[in-house]
């Protein structure tokens, strides 16, 4: 089995599962791109007739990363796909509010801590040495 079908497999397994298959197909790719686990794009490719989302992951975290962080960054770039098959998009990578309520609503064992301090205070808090681990996020918010 080739690296693709695998994570094509995990996105179908996870879709059913946490999603109850209302995530639109999109395109799978690994992409080397520095400082990301991976990433959502809306709308990526578009052709005459039809428009695809992309998920892309950095296989260069797969070799330092186990199993659960690499299928953790694709649930949670599915959790991006979600918000835009909703109709809720925000600024290109951020996760605000809305975002988190989603995460944990359709990922029950998830937790989303939101930080009202913005980016100060995720500096402070990794400064203390406090980090998100497993299916905990961090949410910047204003």
């Amino acid at each position: 089995m080739f690296i693709y079908d695998e994570i094509k497999t995990a996105f179908d397994y996870y879709n059913k599962n946490l999603f109850n298959n209302e995530l639109p197909e999109c395109v799978l790719t690994l992409t080397r791109q520095a400082k990301t686990k991976g990433y959502f794009i809306n709308d990526k490719f578009i052709n005459n007739t039809d428009k695809k989302h992309e998920i892309s992951l950095n296989p260069e975290y797969f070799l330092e990363k186990n199993t659960q962080k690499i299928l953790s960054t694709l649930v949670h770039e599915m959790c991006h796909l979600k918000m835009v098959h909703i109709g809720h998009s925000s600024k290109s990578g951020y996760h605000d509010k809305k975002w988190a309520e989603e995460i944990e609503e359709e990922i029950p064992y998830a937790k989303a801590t939101i930080l009202q301090g913005g980016i100060q205070q995720l500096v402070e808090l990794r400064k203390k040495g406090k980090k998100a681990h497993g299916k905990e996020f961090y949410i910047l918010s204003k």
